[in-house]
């Protein structure tokens, strides 16, 4: 991934975490509730709203009707979610730089990720940048590497043979056998 594009994904990561605590955390006055008179009952145990609601969001609310230190409570609530939000994102944070620095290490010249591979058939080279010339030999199509010895004349460079793991002219296999 581009630095460009990891940035963005942090970016709308801390948007999608931090907006919704933030917007909850914005000062509403809570007004005392107006309730008409009520009737005198003899109720052994009076039925209380609770002190906070869920939404169909999921979210908690602050109702008009909730008591001040209800109001309060719920706020503590949200500031510790928001506590706790900032610190995944410092650690999810944290862990992608700590892998970003881990790919940069990997890839640069010299780093654990360099490959090499063919860029003809006697000519190897790296993601670094270096290249090798195979002289007499072809460069590995598996490994991207020269070969050092041959087992058969495919793994010659064009116009020599494979003799004795060494590649050589038709020139040079005449001179080694004279009865030819």
């Amino acid at each position: 991934m581009s630095r460009k594009l990891v940035l963005s994904l942090l970016s709308l990561l801390a948007l999608l975490f931090i907006a919704p605590a933030v917007a909850q955390l914005v000062s509403q006055p809570v007004e005392a509730p107006v309730l008409p008179p009520m009737p005198r009952m003899h109720v052994l145990h009076p039925v209380l709203p609770p002190a906070a609601t869920v939404n169909d969001d999921g979210d908690l609310g602050v109702e008009p009707w909730m008591t001040p230190e209800g109001a309060r409570k719920a706020i503590e609530k949200l500031s510790a979610d928001r506590r706790d939000l900032k610190l995944k994102l410092s650690d999810s944070t944290a862990q992608l730089n700590e892998a970003l620095r881990r790919i940069d290490e990997m890839s640069h010249p010299g780093g654990s990720q360099v490959t090499a591979y063919c860029k003809a058939e006697t000519l190897s080279a790296n993601t670094a940048g270096a290249t090798e010339d195979c002289g007499r030999f072809r460069c590995g199509a598996v490994d991207g590497l020269c070969k050092r010895v041959c087992h058969v004349t495919g793994d010659c460079a064009g116009g020599f043979a494979c003799l004795d793991g060494r590649c050589i002219t038709g020139e040079e296999a005449a001179a080694m056998n004279p009865d030819n």
